[in-house]
This record gives C-alpha cells, sequence and structure tokens, in this order.
C-alpha cells in the first residue's frame, strides 16, 4: 500500500508540472494558435491540444509549438490514467484492510490509505491521544497571561496530518454536523484555524478508534511488536557444562580485602605510624596539651 500510495503521489506531482508546463505553451505562442483555446477549461484543453495537427503552410515557430502541445497534453493525459489505476489498486487494498473506514464521512481512498499506513497495525499506539501528536493533531498550550489557547501542531506526520485536514475540509462542505458545529464556534469566537485545528484532533480519535476496534485479532502465537528476541545459548546434551553468560553482562570486579598497610603498599604509599606526643602538640588545642602522656628522659 505504502509503494502504491508513492507511486501515486509522484505520478500527480508530474500530472501538475505537464500541465503547468502547457500553459506555459499557451502563453508563449502565436496570436492565431493562441486564440483558439480561450475560454476552454483545463481539460478542454489538454483534449484539444492532443488533437492538434500542422499543414506545411504553417511557420517552422507554428508547427514546433503545435508538437510541444500535443507531446504536453498527451503525457498529462497519460499520467492521469495512471495515477488513476494507482487509485483502483489502492481502494482493492484500503478495503481489504479497513473497510469501515472508508464508510466515514469525507474519507476517500488516498486519506484511508494514508492513515492505514501511518496507524500500521492494532496496539502499535498505546492511546488516541498518541496517534493525534504522530498526526500532529494534538493541540500545544500557548497561554500568556490570562489569556488561554492553543496553536497549531507543526510536528509529527505531515502527510497524515494532510490526510486529516483533506478529511476536514470535505465535511466542513457536505457534512451537516460538522458544518453545525463550526457555526457554533464561530458564535463562541473561535477562528477558522482554530475550528479546524479542533477537528482534526477529533476525526484522528474517530478513526483511529475505528481502526483498533475492526482490526483482526492477533494469534497468541505471534509475536508482538514489541517483543525482542534474547539470545540462548544452551549446553551440548550429556555435558555438565554451564553456558556462558552473555556476551553483555559483565562480572564486578571484587578486590581482596587487605590490611590497610599491605593496601598501602600496593599502591605505592608509606604506611601510616602511630602519632606520637611531640606530633600532635601542634595539632592539638593548647588547653590539651596537659592531658598527653609525656616522653620520658633517657639517661
Amino acid at each position: 500500500m505504502r509503494v502504491l500510495l508513492t507511486t501515486r503521489q509522484g505520478t500527480v506531482v508530474a500530472r501538475t508540472k505537464a500541465i503547468c508546463q502547457l500553459k506555459a505553451l499557451l502563453v508563449g505562442a502565436p496570436q492565431q494558435l493562441r486564440q483558439h483555446f480561450r475560454g476552454m477549461t483545463t481539460d478542454q484543453q489538454l483534449e484539444r491540444c492532443t488533437r492538434l495537427r500542422t499543414v506545411p503552410s504553417h511557420s517552422a515557430e507554428h508547427r514546433a509549438t503545435v508538437r510541444a502541445l500535443r507531446i504536453s497534453a498527451r503525457q498529462a493525459l497519460f499520467l492521469e490514467a495512471q495515477a488513476a489505476d494507482l487509485e483502483t489498486e489502492l481502494e482493492e487494498l484500503v478495503l481489504d484492510a479497513a473497510p469501515a473506514l472508508l464508510e466515514q464521512p469525507g474519507v476517500g481512498v488516498v486519506s484511508a490509505a494514508q492513515i492505514i499506513i501511518s496507524w500500521s497495525h492494532p496496539r502499535r499506539l498505546r492511546s488516541e491521544a498518541a496517534f493525534a501528536s504522530l498526526a500532529g493533531a494534538a493541540p500545544i498550550p500557548a497561554s500568556s497571561g490570562q489569556i488561554t489557547r492553543h496553536r497549531l501542531n507543526h510536528s509529527g506526520d505531515r502527510q497524515l496530518n494532510r490526510a486529516l485536514h483533506t478529511i476536514v475540509l470535505s465535511r466542513l462542505q457536505h457534512h451537516a454536523p460538522t458544518r453545525a458545529y463550526a457555526a457554533r464556534r464561530t458564535a463562541e469566537g473561535k477562528t477558522a484555524r482554530d475550528i479546524k485545528r479542533c477537528l482534526k484532533r477529533a476525526v484522528a480519535r474517530q478513526v483511529f478508534r475505528l481502526l483498533e476496534s475492526t482490526a483482526p485479532p492477533q494469534d497468541a502465537g505471534d509475536p508482538q511488536p514489541d517483543d525482542r528476541a534474547q539470545p540462548h545459548v544452551s549446553a551440548a546434551p550429556g555435558s555438565d557444562a554451564t553456558p556462558p553468560p552473555p556476551a553483555c553482562s559483565r562480572s564486578p570486579r571484587l578486590d581482596p580485602v587487605l590490611p590497610h598497610d599491605q593496601h598501602a603498599q600496593q599502591r605505592g604509599r608509606p604506611p601510616l605510624s602511630t602519632p606520637q606526643a611531640s606530633d600532635l602538640k601542634n595539632h592539638v588545642p593548647r588547653g590539651l596539651v596537659r592531658d598527653l602522656p609525656r616522653p620520658t628522659p633517657t639517661s
């Protein structure tokens, strides 16, 4: 589904470029040729350009322009037919994956395919709030002082956000409950951008719950997406050898408990000696020196 949708998007972009090229050629075409396309729609111009012919009496500029117009028009129509074929294949896949999604108001084949691709599979997202955050439809607080407001979220999957935006625009035109909601929010002082933001959040909640509820149950033996394969090393049959620990485990370093003197000698430090009264005289307050034992004079 993702491959077909990406190919269709590229085909539609190429068709748009071909039509723009056709329009530019018509602007710079000779006056005798350009006057035949005045007042025509784009589809009529494409159909007319595919049937253009030249005669030897025409000038070289006229013949070259006619040939360029004919090639551009045929290319645009060919790409349009390819996009229609890809959309038909997408519809079959969407009907197989989530047929209830196409029954929702404003949801077309392309929007439904993009929603299914971003949703991927059941229990991938923990809640409908996470799905709204993925779609860039979660509101971001932008309050200041005594004004409480939210702004648009410009992050997330922009293709999914585009699909939700298309659904909202369709519902604002053809869905009576959505139009009533927009009228009520407008009376409350909401702007058109805020209304569309709220509607996209509601559509994200609706489609996520629909996909999670209608998804086919997975088998108990199938591994879940969150499972991680743990390496297991077993010993050879008939041997008492203990399997080695995993490569990622590290045994703590245990140093032998040694006396302070031996430990200091290993580190290259002098061992501690017993302090004498003369050594402590300079480090003990004057009032406490009298209590220290005095050294015995030697004869």
